[in-house]
């Protein structure tokens, strides 16, 4: 039988994974065990297939009252999402849930997280994107490769792959040095459209500062923790990028399907 603390531990860690994706009925019925095809897919590229039915043992009842309480103390809430044009009440974790879940952290029983593995690599991505958009402004073609770490043969696999996504032929962007900027310029209006204008404004802002994408509405480091004082910018910035990575995203536009490819062939 779990302990009180065990099961609002397991609920937050599924309410993270689950966030704006799931409700309450869903999110039940996985750590119940009864989980239906979608929600285990999704637990899975969330990294918590493991935990499916980690509260079999304890009566629904009690999961109910659990997350009841939850709700009651602003750790998770209930918001009507649109999606495909139906309002459907979807669970979120908020930034007090994240703080308990940190503080229940070493009293649960937590699968290895290979989505964690996975959610660092989509950071060191988006680093190198936020590396190449400064270099093709500052240094010379032949310099490009070494400037954001990246062998020639991988670096050209990033180029190509990025003018298939901009819709750019692959000789162009690097031909010159205002073709260069013109690139970068390219990218990051793509990465703002995409990607950036898609997330919630704090975890936009919190991914920019973790992998230096420097725009000219980005928050420093500082002006981050004055805004938002309770909340751990690394923490918002993988969430940010687990997203990023998430099925429905994907599809999304075609430079989000790019970032997450270029995730899948990083060795791990």
């Amino acid at each position: 039988m779990s302990t009180n603390e065990q099961v609002r531990g397991y609920l937050l860690v599924c309410t993270r994974a689950f966030s704006g994706k799931r409700g309450r009925t869903g999110l039940v019925s996985f750590v119940l065990g009864q989980a239906g095809p979608s929600t285990l897919a999704l637990a899975e590229e969330q990294g918590i297939a493991a935990l499916h039915g980690i509260l079999s043992m304890t009566p629904p009842n009690e999961i109910h009252l659990a997350l009841n309480k939850l709700r009651e103390q602003g750790c998770v809430e209930v918001r009507d999402t649109l999606i495909r044009d139906r309002a459907l009440p979807l669970l979120y974790l908020l930034d007090k849930g994240s703080f308990e879940l940190e503080r229940l952290r070493p009293i649960l029983n937590l699968p290895a997280a290979r989505s964690a593995r996975t959610t660092e690599k989509a950071l060191l991505v988006l680093t190198r994107l936020g590396k190449l958009m400064e270099g093709l402004a500052t240094q010379p073609k032949e310099s490009l490769p070494e400037h954001i770490a990246l062998g020639v043969q991988q670096f050209e696999h990033y180029i190509e792959l990025l003018c298939k996504a901009l819709e750019l032929k692959k000789d162009v962007p690097l031909s010159s040095p205002q073709a260069q900027r013109h690139f970068a310029n390219r990218l990051e209006v793509c990465l703002c459209m995409s990607v950036f204008a898609e997330l919630p404004e704090v975890e936009a802002q919190a991914l920019r500062l973790a992998t230096g994408i420097g725009l000219k509405h980005q928050l420093k480091e500082a002006d981050f923790a004055a805004y938002y004082p309770q909340t751990d910018m690394h923490d918002k910035a993988r969430i940010a990028a687990a997203r990023v990575l998430s099925r429905e995203w994907q599809g999304r536009s075609p430079l989000a399907s790019v970032i997450g490819f270029l995730v899948l062939s990083e060795p791990n």
